[in-house]
């Protein structure tokens, strides 16, 4: 199956790359009900029922978290060949982001007992799926950290990860301080006056 991916895509996350990609056979995607969706569509939002984990087979969702003040976090982008909510469906089964189309995108939907039919029919799957998770885990993890440091420290631990990709130009990303400021819950001097100490 050929995937498509937009050429730009922007993240909040600390390790907006980090994504591990599924090899999925037509006969497993079949089990699935496959269905488009333009831009911008909400697939669910923070706090509702998730009936389905959804599997990218073109397009971009991005998936992201809110305050009580409005400030918006995005936690990452999903893109073809990658699975969105299965923690939300084994776990929670609730959506604890909410999940938005950033491109006109083509998904496969699956409900709890098929996504586990698939763990069950393949442990190459299975095995991937732990691995996708564990990723997941420690990208939350890494939030958690940064936020109970000082907003300089935030800020140094952040710029390597945005100016060196391990995936160097798969996708670019562009930021301004006020950008830098927005992920890190900092204000936007402070920013610059870390980016003029490291120059």
């Amino acid at each position: 199956m050929a995937f498509h991916t937009p050429d730009s895509i922007k993240t909040d996350s600390p390790y907006p790359w980090i994504t591990l990609y599924y090899d999925l056979p037509q006969y497993m995607l079949e089990r699935g009900r496959k269905k488009k969706y333009g831009a911008y569509t909400i697939l669910g939002w923070e706090g509702d029922p998730c009936p389905y984990c959804y599997f990218v087979v073109k397009g971009a969702v991005r998936y992201y978290i809110s305050d009580k003040s409005g400030t918006v976090r995005t936690l990452g982008i999903v893109l073809p060949g990658a699975f969105l909510a299965e923690a939300c469906i084994l776990v929670t089964k609730t959506w604890m982001f909410t999940a938005e189309t950033l491109t006109d995108s083509e998904l496969y939907s699956f409900n709890y007992d098929e996504l586990i039919s698939l763990i069950e029919t393949d442990p190459k799957f299975a095995v991937q799926l732990v691995k996708a998770l564990s990723v997941k885990m420690i990208v939350a993890l890494s939030w958690e950290k940064m936020a109970m440091e000082c907003a300089e420290d935030r800020v140094k631990k952040l710029l390597p990860r945005l100016e060196s990709p391990p995936f160097q130009g798969l996708l670019s990303y562009h930021f301004t301080h006020q950008d830098i400021a927005d992920l890190v819950a900092c204000h936007r001097v402070t920013v610059s006056k870390v980016m003029q100490k490291t120059r």
